[in-house]
């Protein structure tokens, strides 16, 4: 179908719809990089014999979802004390299971050991200083 627009007019809107779709993009990308910016702070996570203190910033590459799961249907980021208060390590609610469990009921998320595993692969050293009880980096 031929365009009753002149050319130049034609060439002019084709412009402005790319540059506002490009736009349109960017806005979204950084508004949400705004909206779920990681705490500067290092976080106590206390309710382990040993505590931890949970630095976000090393944590940056990941996606927030492989450790903030879905509570209700939406995204939450509280806390993991906030739900998993249980110090008994078996129950259904153990804040131990959340750090410690070597695997976990949904595929997409992690828990800190098998993250930690993961990353450090077969090299011994970064495996005690990433899954070790002691001396390790997050127990220190």
């Amino acid at each position: 179908m031929k365009s009753i627009a002149p050319y130049w007019l034609n060439n002019i809107l084709g412009k402005l719809l790319r540059i506002s779709a490009i736009l349109s993009i960017v806005l979204c990308c950084y508004s949400m990089a705004i909206a779920f910016e990681a705490p500067k702070a290092i976080l106590m996570m206390e309710l382990t014999k040993k505590p931890v203190a949970f630095d976000h910033v090393p944590h940056a590459e990941l996606e927030c979802v492989q450790c903030h799961h879905m509570v209700e249907g939406r995204q939450s980021f509280q806390m993991c004390s906030a739900c998993h208060q249980a110090k008994d390590k078996k129950a259904e609610n153990s804040y131990y299971k959340v750090i410690h469990n070597k695997k976990t009921a949904n595929p997409e998320m992690s828990t800190c050991i098998t993250c930690h595993k993961e990353i450090a692969g077969k090299d011994k050293k970064k495996r005690k200083a990433l899954t070790g009880c002691k001396k390790s980096k997050c127990h220190e």
